[in-house]
């Protein structure tokens, strides 16, 4: 049981990592998106151009680095919650 902070941090740390660098390099396949010109579709297209969700993915990464390492784990798991909510948010968003 000692070890088991260090093993959840690793693997938050990591999927964090992984799917904020799966934005940049592409190496996992994307579903489809949502149909032309619904909401979920004109709320991703006001995200792409304008970069904030690049700035939230690499905010990711940097979270998810942080995460890792033992003595950066608090700020690193703030950075990766601001970038949850938004993720959270863009995701409710196409669901409805």
């Amino acid at each position: 049981m000692k070890h088991a902070p260090n093993i959840v941090g690793g693997l938050l740390g990591l999927l964090f990592l992984v799917f904020g660098l799966n934005f940049f390099l592409k190496f996992i396949p994307m579903p489809p998106g949502p149909p032309e010109g619904s909401p979920p579709a004109l709320f991703m297209a006001a995200l792409y151009p304008t970069g904030y969700l690049a700035f939230v993915k690499c905010l990711e990464i940097a979270g998810g680095i942080l995460v890792v390492i033992p003595k950066t784990r608090k700020p690193g798991t703030s950075a990766c919650s601001c970038s949850a909510r938004s993720s959270s948010t863009s995701w409710l968003s196409m669901s409805s």
